[in-house]
């Protein structure tokens, strides 16, 4: 059980990361839109794209960080004090994310 929820937590890691690349380069295209935009539609359209782009990237990249946590306390055998200190942790990154 232990290291299928371990190789789970991987994939859940991979796909989180893969999912904050995307939602990242994404971002920047909408960006590019936003910069270029020639009327208000066009504009708050970009807009609405930049911003759910910054919130998939939040969530991608939190989950995928979960994720690799996760895993490493499955193959590792860490303390549940250990686990505390690294959602603690992942919890400060993306405070950093978000810009707090």
């Amino acid at each position: 059980v232990k290291i299928r929820s371990g190789i789970s937590s991987i994939a859940i890691g991979v796909l989180g990361t893969g999912g904050a690349v995307a939602s990242w380069l994404l971002g920047q295209d909408a960006r590019v839109a936003y910069e270029e935009a020639v009327d208000s539609a066009s504009l708050m359209a970009a807009r609405e794209q930049v911003e759910l782009m910054q919130k998939l990237f939040i969530g991608s990249a939190s989950a995928g960080g979960l994720g690799f946590i996760a895993s490493s306390i499955f193959f590792s055998g860490s303390s549940k004090r250990s686990l505390e200190d690294s959602i603690n942790k992942l919890d400060e990154d993306i405070k950093l994310l978000q810009g707090y």
